[in-house]
């Protein structure tokens, strides 16, 4: 299952969280805590379209820093995301 990088709220550390929601209650999404069975975080569903677009943007940042794609696809992907 695809994952998304959530805060966890102290101190600037994150949790890898499943990128699907387990439940969505009025503007907030509950998340469960990759590698977890009970963890769960809850964001903000007007956080949560930012939390997909910067998990693929940090895909994109890697691909490009391996070698995998090249600047011109790295460029059109960002600009996808209208990132400049």
């Amino acid at each position: 299952m695809k994952t998304i990088t959530v805060p966890n709220g102290y101190n600037g550390h994150t949790l890898e969280a499943d990128a699907k929601p387990i439940l969505i209650d009025y503007n907030l999404a509950k998340l469960r805590i990759a590698n977890s069975e009970y963890l769960t975080a809850w964001v903000r569903i007007s956080d949560y379209p930012q939390l997909i677009i910067n998990k693929e943007i940090h895909k994109a940042c890697q691909s490009y820093e391996s070698g995998k794609i090249s600047r011109l696809e790295f460029n059109n992907l960002m600009n996808s995301y209208q990132v400049k």
